[in-house]
């Protein structure tokens, strides 16, 4: 590798110096953790967490749904998890709420 002066100060440089992420980042985050269906994301493996997550994911639906049908301002509910439109008892609210229970 050539060194070059630094026509502001007269010191020298290397042009590849810095060209690497390590250069930048030297002390990275190990984030191996993170891979999806890896056996370090599951460390029990006779828990279905998927399936935990899919019981959870219904029992918020249900309990959004049930406090969003008494709201005056709601006249429409859509979540992910139903499948058509249910519509509230206040035919002339505002508001129609969409949402992803646990997302």
């Amino acid at each position: 590798m050539s060194e070059s002066k630094c026509p502001f100060h007269g010191s020298t440089t290397k042009p590849t110096v810095g060209a690497e992420n390590t250069d930048w980042w030297p002390n990275q985050l190990n984030i191996d953790i993170l891979r999806q269906h890896d056996s370090k994301s599951n460390p029990i493996t006779e828990v279905d967490y998927r399936e935990n997550v899919k019981k959870l994911d219904i029992q918020a639906n249900d309990l959004m749904i049930k406090n969003l049908l008494n709201c005056k301002y709601i006249r429409n509910i859509a979540s992910e998890e139903n499948e058509n439109i249910i519509n509230t008892k206040f035919k002339n609210a505002p508001y129609m709420i969409t949402f992803d229970p646990i997302d």
